[in-house]
Formats: structure tokens, C-alpha cells, sequence
């Protein structure tokens, strides 16, 4: 079963970001787009609004520490986002972050906001370069 969406441009937005299959900016996704000649997104404000109402269906994430944008890979059932990213080669790797109790630890009356998760290192095929 296919889903129509409200919006054509979101579609197109995920098959990008499917095919590309890491991390991208919105303008590398606008690039895309207009290299491909595909649709009806056209200038950088339809992407960030695609990309937010995306993110808000859960469907992207925001990897903060590139600036860049991700495919959804996991569940996330009760659980947040959370990304290893490395610092060399900017690979990203998504996981279920099971953290349910820091939201719990803001004070009183603190209204916490949904927040991915991100660890910062050197991926094992970096490390080997560097090592040789």
C-alpha cells in the first residue's frame, strides 16, 4: 500500500535520502533535486519546511553535530534517537537511545523537549588509516 502525502515534496525529500543513504544538508538535498531535475521543490525554504514537518512524523532526524539530515533506520518504540557519528569521515549511525530517565531529571514545571542523542568518535576504518 503506497501513502499519499500532503505534501509531494516530502516524498521526494525521503527517496533522496534513501539513495544517498548518509547524512546530507538541505542544500545538498536541494542540489539533488535540481540535479535530477525532479520536482516541485525548488528553493531552500520548501526543503526546510519538508524537513521539519518530515522530522516532526519521525521520519528524518537532524544529526546536530554535521548540520545534516538522516533517513529514519530504526523503531524507536518508547525510545529516542541516537547517533555515533564520526569526526573523521562523517559516517553516522543511528540507534534506539533507551535514556528514558534524563527527561525525568529536568526540575519541576521543566517542559523537555524530543532530543536526539549523539556520540562523537573515530569509526574502526578510521582508525585503521590513522594506524597505518
Amino acid at each position: 500500500m503506497q501513502i499519499i502525502r500532503a505534501h509531494s515534496g516530502d516524498g521526494e525529500i525521503l527517496k533522496v535520502l534513501s539513495i544517498h543513504k548518509g547524512p546530507m544538508s538541505a542544500y545538498d538535498i536541494l542540489g539533488e533535486l535540481r540535479h535530477k531535475g525532479a520536482g516541485t521543490i525548488k528553493a531552500p525554504t520548501q526543503v526546510y519546511r519538508a524537513l521539519e514537518r518530515l522530522m516532526k512524523d519521525g521520519e528524518v532526524h537532524r544529526v546536530a553535530a554535521l548540520n545534516a539530515f538522516v533517513r529514519c533506520s530504526c523503531t524507536h518504540s518508547g525510545s529516542a534517537a541516537g547517533f555515533i557519528v564520526c569526526t573523521d569521515c562523517g559516517t553516522v549511525k543511528e540507534f534506539d537511545a533507551k535514556v528514558a530517565t534524563l527527561p525525568r531529571a529536568a526540575p519541576k514545571g521543566f517542559a523537555v523537549e524530543p532530543a536526539n542523542y549523539e556520540i562523537s568518535g573515530t569509526c574502526q576504518d578510521c582508525q585503521k588509516r590513522a594506524s597505518k
